[in-house]
């Protein structure tokens, strides 16, 4: 199950512009190239944040680049036990690890970053520090109640959840709904309530290429998605 989050970088700052008002993404390069993270020479085990393997390529039509993101994480403290001269003594020691996201930038100022496994998630907050220090001012993209809706019009939705429901001489106020299968793949509660409430989550089905698709979940205020 992967988790994707979306960002878009501030582009009033001209020194990651090029002269055709994309994001340079080769300047973009030499920072993460610059900022690597370091590993262990003995058997190549990551010891210290940063970049691996900075790639420029395309996506469709965009150029973009795809690199993983290494950062260091904590499971806490314990105490380690050493002998002394006459005695023992106990020190506090922080028990540390690493984790990996992975990150795409486009030449449109977007950032995408992304972890294959729920455990990473943790690292979120250290993974969007790493990609500022670049020198990125990011901008978390959420999905509202509008975004969410101009969704649900261009993909074949499963299921949702409206809140805030003001539907005249009706004390529903919120109510979770899927598609009706049986029904055609319709959904009655949805047109009861869709133009009396908002939109708070939305599941549905994005294809990948021509034999695969996953499922995306999608969360008011949230600036990411779950696919699964």
């Amino acid at each position: 199950m992967a988790t994707f989050y979306f960002f878009k970088i501030n582009s009033e700052d001209l020194f990651l512009s090029n002269n055709e008002g994309k994001l340079d993404l080769n300047e973009c390069h030499k920072l993460m190239v610059a900022n690597t993270a370091t590993k262990e020479s003995q058997n190549n085990a990551v010891n210290g944040e940063g970049f691996i393997h900075p790639l420029i390529t395309r996506i469709g039509s965009k150029e973009v680049i795809i690199s993983n993101c290494v950062v260091q994480g904590s499971l806490g403290y314990y105490n380690q036990a050493f002998f002394g001269a006459q005695d023992v003594t106990s020190v506090r020691v922080q028990q540390t690890f690493y984790s990996q996201a992975r990150v795409i930038f486009t030449e449109d100022y977007e950032v995408i970053l992304y972890f294959d496994y729920s455990e990473e998630i943790s690292g979120k907050a250290k993974a969007t520090a790493l990609i500022e220090k670049l020198g990125f001012e990011l901008e978390r993209i959420r999905f509202n109640h509008e975004k969410l809706n101009s969704i649900k019009e261009k993909f074949n939705w499963k299921a949702a959840k409206l809140e805030k429901i003001d539907r005249t001489g009706d004390s529903t106020r919120m109510v979770s709904y899927e598609i009706d299968q049986a029904d055609e793949y319709t959904s009655k509660i949805d047109e009861l309530y869709n133009e009396f409430g908002r939109l708070s989550h939305l599941s549905f089905d994005f294809r990948v290429d021509d034999t695969n698709k996953i499922t995306i979940k999608l969360y008011k205020d949230n600036h990411g998605f779950i696919a699964i």
